[in-house]
This record gives structure tokens, sequence and C-alpha cells, in this order.
């Protein structure tokens, strides 16, 4: 088990949704619905936001270099750093992206 734990984010306006159909003011919340149920509930709007941005997923890509193969960032294009692997770099160090691939981009 990870011994680091991370918070799940979820956006306010999903939230309000959810709690909106529970509550029974609206069935089916428009933006506007949501506006008026800040007046209603204003906890909500005490809510922080989270400080996230969509996670990129991407892969190395391997490219021959004067006899030897090395990889770089379909994203970026930065090179592995020396004496690692795409086994060891999990995340580009360049701009962050997830280099174990999913949803279709990697």
């Amino acid at each position: 088990m990870n011994k680091f734990v991370f918070p799940r984010y979820i956006k306010r306006e999903d939230a309000q949704k959810v709690l909106c159909g529970w509550c029974g003011i609206c069935e089916n919340p428009t933006l506007e619905d949501l506006e008026e149920c800040d007046d209603i509930c204003p906890q909500f709007s005490q809510i922080p936001d989270g400080d996230v941005r969509p996670v990129v997923h991407s892969k190395w890509i391997p490219f021959p270099n004067d006899g030897v193969w090395d990889f770089k960032c379909d994203i970026c294009h930065r090179i592995i750093p020396f004496g690692q692997t795409p086994d060891t770099m999990k995340y580009c160090p360049n701009c962050g992206a997830d280099m174990r691939g999913g949803d279709g981009n990697g």
C-alpha cells in the first residue's frame, strides 16, 4: 500500500449537481440553477478550489543516437537523462507528463 495519501478532487459543479438532485430543489440543474443554489446553500462558496491540473499522458519514443538507443518525451521531446531508462522514468522531468500512457494518448 502506498504510504502517501493523495486527496481526490472533484469539480464543485459536479458535487453541487449531486446535492441539488438530493435536496429536490431542482431535478436537472443548469449552471443558472447552481448559481441560485449558492444563495440557498452558501456553504458551497466556502469550499476552496483545489490547486489541480489535468494529467497529461505521454510515452517515451526510442530513437537511434550515435549507435545507441535514446528515448525522448512524445510531448516536449526532452531526452531521458543519462543513466535513466524508460522503466525508471515514470514522469517526464521537463513537462511533467505521466509516461505510463493511458487515455488513448500515450
